[in-house]
């Protein structure tokens, strides 16, 4: 699901915004949310922490857009942020606030269509991407492509990320459902990403970074199988 934000600060032009967003988006997997106040933009991005999301922030003040703007992309560096300001913005100014697109207002219909079908092929590109789990105070999402590995503990899991660990209450099984084909299990107790595999070593495995990862001896010779059908796109069936 990819969450679309939508805010006005002048509330009679919120339902033209939402018609031109929303009508050439036209996807049943986009959510739409409105806030009449741009804190409450931030409290909910905190808060639920989207995988996936864009904001459309509709502003007569540049200097709150681009404050939103630097603020949002703090939360999550991936959201989209796309400003739609009567004020011109300095475009180096635009970028290091973490402005995505820029429009003028008022915009012509052809560049809202032009930002939404660029919003639409980037959130395209990244669904599959995004590992989103339920935990006891909501939903968090985990960008897949920086997970090293996941190791089971106890009754929770702990995902090793490239800036970080995280534990979440999951079984290993429902971890290894969740995640894509590039994963391996190679333990009772570890999955790891065959992208972040640097060699296969007598009892285990390196990683990219040095971390190192244990291959069970039963698990070993069809892990190597995997890996290598992986990384060649043949399927494998000796070593």
């Amino acid at each position: 699901m990819t969450h679309v934000i939508l805010y006005a600060k002048n509330q009679d032009t919120l339902p033209e915004l939402k018609r031109d967003v929303e009508g050439k988006c036209n996807d049943p997997d986009y959510n739409y949310i409105f806030f009449e106040y741009p804190m409450d933009i931030l409290d909910y991005l905190n808060t639920a922490r989207p995988g996936n999301c864009s904001v459309f922030f509709d502003t007569d003040n540049l200097s709150e857009g681009l404050e939103i703007a630097s603020r949002v992309s703090d939360i999550n560096p991936k959201y989209r942020f796309v400003l739609v300001c009567k004020e011109f913005g300095d475009i180096e100014e635009l970028f290091h606030s973490g402005v995505t697109y820029y429009l003028n207002s008022p915009y012509s219909k052809e560049s809202m269509g032009r930002c939404v079908a660029n919003m639409k092929k980037y959130h395209n590109d990244q669904r599959g991407q995004v590992l989103t789990l339920k935990t006891g105070k909501g939903v968090e999402a985990l960008n897949v492509p920086d997970i090293k590995y996941v190791m089971s503990d106890k009754r929770k899991v702990v995902f090793y990320i490239d800036d970080r660990e995280q534990s979440y209450y999951y079984k290993l099984d429902e971890v290894a459902e969740l995640l894509g084909e590039s994963f391996l299990r190679c333990h009772q107790s570890f999955i790891v990403n065959m992208k972040k595999i640097k060699l296969f070593v007598e009892d285990g495995l390196l990683l990219d970074n040095d971390d190192f990862v244990p291959v069970s001896r039963k698990k070993y010779y069809a892990a190597k199988r995997e890996y290598l059908s992986y990384i060649t796109g043949n399927r494998i069936e000796q070593i």
